[in-house]
């Protein structure tokens, strides 16, 4: 099940990927270097096309499809990716970047197909959108360096924040849970009322939520019925809810850490910035500029 480009008339599986990154929009303004802290804002281009194939037999690689049952099986060359869509506070967990990059850039391939297709129907693009998080996790599992905890916990991130709203009522839920946990272990704790009182229609706001964002229209030639596509979406939701839901407290303390470090390199730069303005108003240096060096010309080049 490998990921295959075409060389001298013939697919072959494909061992490396190559990207360019692209400059990022808008470098060194004052919104660029509040995003940036939060949100992945470099992109990179991809260099050549590949496909992604489920053959073992590398003679079945020659007839592979770039689209099968409507799902995009080809990573086209200038498309652009931010790979993984990781934020930065949670580099220190799993890098944007690696092992998984083939499996993320068709990852992103199979989302931007389906968010097109969302403009104009919205349940068939969740389908969609379903289907792709489940290759990622295939992908992940045969033509990646991640283990299973991590193929598992990257599935499940991708599958519950589909729905950014869902993604809500999971954090939600798992923040009362485990807020019942620790009252429930340290009585001393405040806020134990207020979890125990919660607790119930968190978990019934997740339940409900699944249900709703599990209503999809799988594209045509699709394997399954509707009922049984409904059954494995609810399924996986949930699934992916208590992944979810059982790592927040491993991942908290470093999350938190994290954002905190970088809100106050965010204060730091929006500083640097409207010092740099003040100077540039005064006719000044820049405080961010460095030292100037003159250029030397060589003398091959003088000639």
């Amino acid at each position: 099940m490998p990921f295959i480009e075409l060389r001298d008339g013939r697919w072959v599986r494909k061992t490396e990927v190559g990207l360019r990154q692209l400059a990022p929009d808008g470098a060194g303004s004052l919104p660029n270097l509040l995003m940036r802290q939060f949100k992945t804002t470099t992109r990179f281009q991809v260099l050549d096309t590949f496909r992604y194939t489920p053959a073992v037999d590398e003679d079945d690689w020659q007839d592979a499809p770039a689209v099968e049952n409507g799902e995009q099986l080809e990573v086209r060359a200038q498309s652009t990716s931010d790979l993984a869509s990781i934020p930065p506070c949670l580099w220190g967990l799993i890098a944007s970047y690696g092992g998984h990059t083939m499996p993320a850039l068709l990852h992103d391939t199979q989302c931007a197909a389906a968010r097109d297709v969302g403009k104009t129907d919205a349940m068939r693009a969740r389908a969609m959108r379903r289907r792709a998080d489940a290759r990622f996790r295939s992908t992940l599992r045969h033509e990646s360096d991640a283990g299973v905890v991590t193929q598992w916990i990257m599935w499940s991130t991708v599958r519950v924040f589909a729905s950014p709203p869902y993604a809500l009522l999971v954090l939600l839920f798992a923040l009362v849970l485990w807020g019942r946990v620790a009252t429930a272990a340290v009585p001393a704790l405040p806020g134990a009322g207020v979890a125990a009182a919660a607790f119930l229609p968190c978990l019934a706001a997740v339940f409900i939520g699944a249900g709703l964002v599990s209503r999809e229209a799988a594209p045509p030639g699709a394997p399954g019925t509707p009922g049984k596509n409904y059954r494995e979406a609810v399924r996986e939701n949930l699934t992916a809810a208590m992944i979810v839901t059982l790592i927040l407290p491993t991942i908290l303390p470093m999350l938190l850490s994290t954002l905190l470090t970088r809100i106050l390199l965010m204060l730091a730069d929006v500083i640097g910035f409207v010092v740099d303005a003040i100077c540039a108003t005064l006719g000044r240096p820049p405080v961010s500029g460095g030292p100037e060096y003159p250029v030397i010309e060589s003398p091959a080049r003088a000639e």
